[in-house]
């Protein structure tokens, strides 16, 4: 780092337990390490989750070169290390951040004024806390989903996906200031009986995806027994985007390997190869329900990694919300 004009440099291992946004401003500041590296053709292989941190490090390195007009003299000693690695430096991919909520509060809450408005509070408190993109509410609202922007999250927009049948259900997908929605649909994805609902939105992000000039983004709360609608609505609503521009989270009500059924059931195209988080997030209270690992987002977003994953502890368990998950954030950086 010093032979590349930066003095006394800092080393940060993000090991210790920490807020979530700590330890993501400290893989911010790790990537930066590796891009200095990288650019002095020196081995990187010993700094800790290089290989997922190499999407942030290219624009480390961009910034690097910008500011080369004022720091020559370093720069041409970095140079004499790996002779062009400064103008071509390895990573080839820069970053998009894409920071994603789910929570399934659960019918029982919406049930109960009390928990409801607690349960909305906390989701919208959550979504801030994460640094969210985007935030899928499942549950959160009996009849109708809760209106989420006029809740607290001002200029955000709201996908909805209603079942109005016998048992009925409810989510809400919303996304943040800066994600332009272009479509939109939502529904019901089995039967009356196994009432679960989606949302989905093609979505024009604020900043370029490398291979997806928009996103296809789905809210799902998947149904125990198979998924029987709801293609059709993804297909009319995404397009050609469900082969590899796909970001989708909710309750799979499935473990991860059971994911991969589901997804080809409603969204088709290229099978997803991040699925994250997995551990168990259903349901309280723990004695008394089967240890289910069911919230996950999932992408088949080429290049894509998974920077940082949170399982919240369950909120509000003092209104005892009966059957409630935990809620989960994954933070995604996406090729831009």
């Amino acid at each position: 780092l010093q032979q590349l004009g930066i003095q006394n440099p800092l080393y940060i291992m993000p090991s210790l337990p920490c807020p979530f946004g700590m330890r993501a401003a400290a893989r911010r500041l790790l990537a930066f390490s590796a891009a200095a590296f990288a650019c002095a053709a020196s081995p990187i292989s010993s700094l800790p989750n290089a290989d997922a941190e190499a999407q942030l490090a290219s624009a480390a390195v961009c910034l690097l070169q910008k500011s080369s007009a004022h720091k020559k003299e370093p720069l041409a000693q970095g140079r004499a290390l790996g002779d062009d690695t400064l103008a071509h430096p390895k990573t080839t991919f820069g970053s998009v951040l894409l920071n994603g909520l789910s929570w399934n509060s659960h019918w029982q809450c919406s049930e109960n004024p009390e928990c409801l408005a607690a349960a909305t509070t906390t989701f919208v408190e959550l979504t801030k806390l994460s640094d969210a993109h985007f935030a899928v509410a499942i549950q959160l609202g009996k009849t109708s989903p809760v209106d989420l922007p006029s809740s607290g999250l001002l200029g955000w927009t709201q996908v909805d996906g209603t079942c109005r049948s016998a048992y009925g259900d409810t989510l809400a997908l919303v996304l943040a200031p800066g994600y332009s929605v272009q479509a939109q649909g939502g529904g019901c994805l089995s039967t009356d009986y196994d009432a679960r609902a989606f949302a989905v939105a093609r979505v024009k992000p604020p900043a370029h995806v490398y291979g997806c000039d928009e996103l296809c983004i789905v809210g799902i709360h998947a149904p125990h027994s198979p998924v029987l609608q709801g293609k059709s609505t993804v297909a009319s609503v995404c397009a050609d985007l469900v082969q590899q521009c796909v970001v989708a989270m909710g309750d799979w009500n499935r473990e991860p390997e059971g994911l991969l059924v589901v997804w080809q059931d409603l969204i088709g195209g290229s099978s997803p190869h991040i699925i994250a988080p997995n551990e168990r997030t259903c349901c309280w209270p723990e004695w008394k329900y089967y240890n289910a690992w069911y919230d996950h987002l999932a992408t088949n977003v080429a290049h894509a990694h998974v920077s940082e994953t949170a399982v919240y502890d369950y909120p509000n368990t003092h209104l005892l919300p009966e059957s409630q998950h935990k809620p989960i954030s994954v933070q995604l950086i996406l090729p831009s």
